[in-house]
């Protein structure tokens, strides 16, 4: 049971933190672009 809860939040939170990298790399791409 607790093995496939943790694959669960696993599933959940990936995706999560997925878009919260691309957002953080986005963003620093565009600081840099910036004079």
């Amino acid at each position: 049971m607790t093995g496939s809860k943790l694959l669960l939040s696993v599933i959940l939170f990936l995706p999560a933190f997925t878009i919260f990298y691309n957002t953080a790399k986005t963003s620093k791409r565009e600081k840099k672009k910036d004079p």
